[in-house]
């Protein structure tokens, strides 16, 4: 690659931060899944918040680091949010799925 490329390469994922202003729509669930620990990983759009709880604590912010916001373990496709997903993959933040369960009626 050239010079030009490869700045636009080390660009790509200079921005990991996740806003909550960058959502639309209600206040919802973003992803459910486990650590490697295995405590519960939830995250959840609140407002103008985006809330982190990992076992039994939790906080809530306006902005996030993606990599803060990935169980690392596992997370519930079905327990997703789609948006979620390709922002936290835009963002550099590769969720690790377990099977999906649910099936539409």
């Amino acid at each position: 690659m050239n010079r030009e490329e490869f700045e636009k390469y080390t660009a790509l994922c200079r921005d990991t931060m996740i806003h909550a202003a960058d959502f639309t729509g209600p206040n919802r669930s973003l992803l459910t899944g486990y650590n490697f620990v295995d405590d519960s990983f939830c995250v959840a759009l609140e407002e103008d918040r985006i809330v982190l709880s990992i076992g039994g604590d939790y906080e809530a912010r306006e902005s996030w680091n993606a990599e803060d916001l990935n169980p690392g373990k596992r997370a519930f496709p079905e327990e997703t949010d789609y948006d979620f997903a390709v922002m936290m993959r835009n963002k550099g933040a590769f969720l690790s799925f377990t099977v999906f369960h649910k099936e539409d009626s």
